[in-house]
């Protein structure tokens, strides 16, 4: 494949594969646009982890991870296990999409770089040991999901996560209209008369530098 040779992010993935050993898997960070970059070379990698059962997990994190830069990231899950030998299970055909990018918060004392909590790596790491040992995981709208070969071949080798794993579920709201409506004025009027107060003792505030 001399087309991936021409970007240094193909050349890495390729690395990664090529020194991968039999039953062994690699992971490894990525910058977010190499998951749907158009660029032939990028392309082609992708297409060919995909069809040649090498692709086995992709996480998309937030930016603001790393202290020297702030673009966002993804995790990349190659694997040569996907058979079902070695106590894996067959996962061919098969590839998990997780999207963190809502995971994470400031660091203690910055304002620019954030952090994965243990418990956010853990809500990560267990649903990947499950795709991999015991079965498939529960989709979770808007976080996880397995996506077949063909689902991935439908959306052009585009590897985002937020591609396959929907949107969250919303809390429906049942409150009547006819109940709400009338709380919600009544609320705004309350709004207005504060707002209206406010407005009134800054004037007298600003009326002492005239």
């Amino acid at each position: 494949m001399p087309l991936a040779f021409r970007n240094a992010n193909t050349m890495w993935i390729m690395h990664f594969l090529y020194h991968l050993k039999e039953g062994g898997t690699a992971g490894f960070v990525m910058a977010t646009g190499e998951l749907s970059n158009g660029e032939t070379a990028r392309f082609e990698v992708r297409k060919t982890l995909v069809e040649e059962n090498f692709l086995d997990c992709i996480v998309q994190l937030s930016g603001q991870l790393f202290a020297n830069t702030q673009i966002p990231c993804s995790l990349w899950f190659l694997s040569r296990n996907r058979g079902g030998e070695r106590g894996f299970r067959k996962r061919k055909g098969e590839i998990l999409f997780i999207d963190g990018r809502k995971l994470g918060s400031l660091i203690p004392g910055s304002r620019k770089q954030k952090q994965l909590s243990d418990d956010e790596v853990e809500k990560i790491a267990v649903v990947y040991r499950r795709y991999r040992h015991t079965g498939m995981p529960d989709a979770v709208p808007g976080f996880c999901r397995v996506a077949t070969v063909e689902e991935v071949r439908d959306h052009k080798y585009a590897l985002t996560p937020g591609r396959y794993v929907g949107s969250a579920e919303t809390e429906e709201d049942d409150e009547p209209f006819e109940e709400k409506m009338p709380r919600l004025v009544t609320a705004l009027n309350a709004q207005f008369d504060e707002s209206v107060k406010l407005e009134r003792l800054i004037r007298e505030k600003l009326s002492k530098f005239k």
